[in-house]
């Protein structure tokens, strides 16, 4: 039988000098907005067409949150039929879960874009699913969370950062625990109820005529349709740490090597603030590679690396070791943050290298629409955050970096005693046998320390 994925067009839109230079809202009513943008610079007949969908059942709880990844595991295993021949023809379609919805994308030649998009919709909508496959595929999610206790610690510990900083937000383990007794008419009620109260955000990048777009975003918003308009969408929000007092949270693993990490949280979500983060990391990655990993032989897993909550932006300094104890490796972290003030060199050099990763110009049709749509999921409407960011490092002296480092740092001088606990930041550690952290606030629930801490706050 024919394929119907196969594009029976590869001619490109005339732009005719229409094309604008970055993405416009082309349609804004009750709950859903789309941004549009025809390609005049790659000239390739192909499209990206994204679409988040914030869900307002979705965030509630561990067992909502649970029901929804399984829907979606469901929705894709229905959809498996296409993936052959649309790969084939050179579409490429995805649906995730986020923490407060859903996504899905269309991504390749335009041509039968809305083909396949009418085939997910439809699928999404009907929601009829078979029990032989619920049960199946219930059972293989639960074993990928309960799996996550064999991860490599240091993944693990990964995953715990969101879970402990970040709402609505739970471990795998806790989602496990939330999804096992759910059963079949369970999820096929919530899966009726999915798009009461939602919001929708859409972009469509490429080689497609506003008409065409505006229709894959029309079959979207209808097909997904909510009755109920009053119902709000849970919000997202960051704890906001708080200096002179470092939470400390341990995660048991079934792995014989220890691993411990240090986020330093920007001091506020503000451009600035992102940017001196951003550089931190930049002057600093090598030399903490360098001296845990070379000179100290702690591990082979040594990082300084981040873990971008919503606009809030951070910096972990991350050892994972097989033969160190916890306390050493946590003092070596502490070691190495406490000479950063006297260790600030080629400020220059690693400044330029952040401006031009910032300004690093998209390749191909794929990242510049890529771009464009992390823009709109961060509300930077105007598409301009990444160039301000770049401007204020490019006007940022040596001088002015070292004050907000000793900020950072909660140090005045590198003869001045360093407090760890005086900085904006949690401790994350894991290994097989319990562990407190000396001078540390031990968190023993989760979802308490969340409920009582500060917190930033996003639609």
């Amino acid at each position: 039988s024919e394929n119907p994925f196969i594009p029976k067009s590869l001619d490109l839109i005339d732009t005719q000098g229409s094309a604008k230079n970055i993405p416009q809202q082309i349609l804004k009513r009750d709950r859903v907005q789309f941004w549009y943008q025809q390609d005049d610079k790659f000239e390739v007949p192909k499209a990206s067409f994204y679409a988040r969908i914030k869900a307002p059942v979705v965030g509630v709880s561990p067992r909502s949150m649970a029901i929804s990844r399984l829907y979606t595991r469901l929705v894709r295993d229905q959809l498996n039929e296409f993936s052959y021949p649309a790969s084939l023809a050179g579409l490429s379609f995805s649906v995730s879960a986020n923490s407060r919805g859903f996504d899905l994308v269309v991504a390749g030649y335009n041509d039968r874009q809305g083909v396949m998009l009418d085939q997910i919709l439809a699928v999404m909508t009907a929601a009829n699913f078979d029990e032989i496959r619920f049960n199946s595929l219930k059972t293989e999610v639960l074993r990928g969370w309960r799996n996550t206790k064999k991860m490599h610690p240091y993944r693990r510990l990964f995953r715990e950062i969101p879970s402990l900083l970040f709402a609505p937000s739970w471990s795998a383990l806790t989602l496990a625990d939330a999804l096992e007794n759910v059963s079949f008419s369970e999820f096929n009620e919530f899966s009726k109820g999915l798009w009461q109260g939602r919001k929708i955000t859409m972009l469509s990048y490429g080689n497609l005529e506003r008409e065409a777009a505006l229709v894959m975003a029309d079959a979207v918003a209808t097909g997904l349709k909510s009755s109920a308009s009053d119902i709000e969408t849970v919000v997202a929000k960051v704890v906001k740490l708080q200096a002179n007092t470092t939470p400390h949270l341990h995660t048991l693993v079934e792995h014989d090597d220890v691993v411990a990490a240090l986020y330093l949280q920007a001091r506020n979500t503000d451009l600035q603030s992102r940017a001196d983060i951003m550089l931190l990391r930049q002057l600093y990655k090598a030399s903490f590679f360098h001296e845990l990993r070379t000179q100290q032989q702690l591990g082979y897993i040594v990082a300084l690396t981040s873990l971008p909550l919503k606009e809030v932006n951070s910096a972990v300094f991350m050892v994972q070791s097989p033969s160190a104890t916890l306390p050493e490796v946590t003092d070596s972290i502490a070691q190495f943050l406490s000479q950063m003030i006297e260790g600030l060199s080629d400020f220059d050099m690693h400044k330029q290298a952040v401006i031009q990763q910032l300004l690093e110009p998209p390749k191909n049709s794929a990242e510049q629409s890529s771009f464009y749509w992390g823009r709109l999921l961060a509300e930077d409407y105007d598409f301009n955050d990444l160039q301000a960011i770049a401007d204020y490092l490019s006007s940022l002296t040596q001088s002015q970096f070292s004050e907000k480092l000793k900020e950072l740092l909660a140090q005045q001088s590198s003869s001045e005693a360093f407090d760890i606990n005086a900085l904006q930041a949690v401790w994350f550690t894991a290994s097989r046998k319990p562990y407190h952290h000396a001078q540390t606030q031990t968190i023993n629930n989760i979802e308490e320390f969340k409920r009582e801490s500060p917190v930033y706050v996003f639609q």
